[in-house]
């Protein structure tokens, strides 16, 4: 994965919903672009962040971060995962605002060397239902691919340590691989997160959904895996909205190595009781289509 793009909110507060892009292979030290929507919207960066150093790949994952300072303008997350030494990692935060520029608000740092913390990075909604928007970011690397995932609550001073940490099963689970929102899958007013590890047991795969709350744990309170060894479930995940529309949010998660290569995405209705089990699966055309290497929301 060498760029990413994404919808980064309305960060400049014109009612406008914007996007931006990244190539982390920029130099090598990567680089995002914010483009502004509008009625005559261009094909001009508006607002440009580089990485401060050869070997960052800033970019190497780009989301919105929602509002996490409450100042009324969407925020964006961006993960550099072989910034610092020996790609520890890194991802920045940047405050939107009417004039907004490309200094980085927030700084969050990994643990360790070869953590690659900041591969995949999210939006976590609010999870413990402050007001304030919290951001989910992983580092799969963690102690020989075994991965953690990290949430970072939002505040009008937000800082930049861990408030939750959550950490795969074993070694070379790559759990963190994939980080998204949930939604709320399960009707209770808090927004949940979604980890993919898609290397765990031979590579079938397997993605765990956490249920925030004003409480909330690291214990999983759904596990879903994959199919096959070599599927590799849960390389990408994302919430879906609410695709039957119930009144909770659902998910999808992809598994672009099933059946050589073909790909596979599954959708994971949410609920009171939300299960592991499939509500509808779709499938690549042909070998080496990789059907469902990304994955997201149709809606917004």
């Amino acid at each position: 994965m060498d760029s990413s793009v994404s919808t980064a909110g309305d960060v400049n507060g014109d009612g406008y919903y914007d996007c931006y892009r990244s190539s982390c292979l920029q130099l090598s030290t990567g680089r995002a672009y914010i483009y502004y929507g509008g009625a005559l919207m261009n094909n001009i960066a508006d607002v440009i962040m580089t990485g401060s150093a050869a070997e960052n790949r800033l970019g190497i994952s780009v989301r919105s971060a929602g509002d996490v300072n409450g100042d009324g303008y969407s925020d964006v997350i961006i993960g550099a995962n072989r910034s610092y030494s020996s790609w520890t990692g890194g991802a920045n935060i940047y405050f939107g605002g009417s004039s907004m520029n490309n200094t980085a608000d927030v700084i969050l740092v990994g643990e360790a060397a070869y953590n690659l913390f900041g591969f995949s990075v999210s939006s976590a909604g609010d999870v413990n239902g402050d007001g304030f928007s919290d951001v989910i970011v992983a580092a799969y690397g963690y102690y020989s691919n075994t991965g953690r995932a990290y949430i970072y609550f939002g505040g009008v001073a937000m800082n930049n340590t861990a408030d939750l940490i959550m950490t795969g099963e074993t070694i070379d689970s790559y759990y963190g691989f994939s980080v998204s929102t949930a939604g709320d899958v399960n009707g209770d007013g808090f927004s949940d997160v979604i980890v993919g590890a898609s290397g765990i047991s031979s590579d079938f795969g397997k993605a765990y959904i956490y249920f925030g709350g004003t409480s909330m744990n690291n214990a999983e309170d759904v596990t879903m895996t994959g199919e096959q060894s070599t599927n590799y479930f849960g390389g990408s995940v994302s919430s879906a909205g609410d695709i039957n529309g119930d009144g909770y949010s659902d998910v999808i998660i992809g598994a672009d190595g099933f059946i050589s290569n073909t790909g596979k995405a599954y959708l994971f209705f949410g609920g009171t009781s939300m299960n592991n089990t499939p509500d509808a699966t779709m499938t690549g055309e042909t070998t080496n289509n990789f059907f469902g290497r990304s994955v997201s929301s149709a809606g917004m």
